[in-house]
């Protein structure tokens, strides 16, 4: 019985209409997944007891607004609380001189660690070069 009554409900015009009138329209789909979601989860002797009485469509009017209006339930927490993306301008970098950037940030180092960069990396380089050609 519980089957037949969400199915029903599911695939009626009157719920899908009133869904369709939603905003924003991206959302409309979650919105019908997390309202049924609730009729699923409701006890099954409350769900026969409002269909028998006829007051299930108004139910679900209910929790439908409920869960588009408000700020507290969770459909606003999952799907509404975003951020817009805002794109930012980035300098691009790529066209600078890389030789600048490692100069400036060789400057602010202390001398042994200059000492050990420059070890790791040239001695280190000219090494291995070695190596590969013997």
């Amino acid at each position: 019985m519980r089957f037949k009554i969400l199915e029903e409900f599911y695939n009626s015009v009157e719920v899908n209409d009133a869904i369709s009138k939603m905003h924003p329209v991206e959302l409309q789909e979650d919105l019908k997944g997390e309202l049924f979601l609730i009729l699923a989860e409701l006890p099954e002797e409350k769900l026969i007891g409002l269909y028998q009485a006829k007051q299930l469509r108004f139910y679900v009017v209910r929790v439908m607004l409920n869960l588009v209006r408000s700020t507290d339930k969770k459909f606003y927490a999952k799907y509404r609380n975003f951020v817009e993306y805002e794109e930012k301008e980035i300098a691009d970098e790529s066209q600078s001189d890389p030789t600048e950037f490692i100069s400036k940030y060789f400057e602010g180092l202390y001398w042994y660690e200059k000492e050990l960069l420059r070890l790791y990396t040239f001695e280190f380089n000219r090494n291995a070069r070695q190596l590969m050609i013997s």
